[in-house]
């Protein structure tokens, strides 16, 4: 290969890594606890609300609560918040 499409190459790549970097950092600045976290995901319409699956039940939709009615069986995705973490 060409020493000057080598390092054409070398450049960009370096360039596309400070540049993740960079994104990572104001990510990081923006959404540095898990409670900015979370409201960024429902504001975005990514997530619902946190809540308790013990005491307030399965946050079903209406149709997931329709095809539960119906005898369905639909899944549901569940990420779960380390609660030691969630007060930070």
């Amino acid at each position: 290969m060409d020493p000057r499409v080598s390092a054409m190459l070398r450049r960009q790549a370096d360039e596309e890594m400070l540049l993740a970097q960079d994104r990572s950092r104001a990510a990081e600045r923006t959404l540095g606890n898990i409670q900015a976290w979370i409201k960024h995901g429902v504001d975005k319409g990514w997530c619902g609300e946190a809540v308790c699956i013990q005491h307030e039940g399965t946050p079903f939709t209406e149709i997931e609560a329709a095809a539960f009615d119906r005898g369905d069986d639909p899944c549901l995705v569940v990420v779960r918040i380390n609660a030691h973490l969630a007060h930070d």
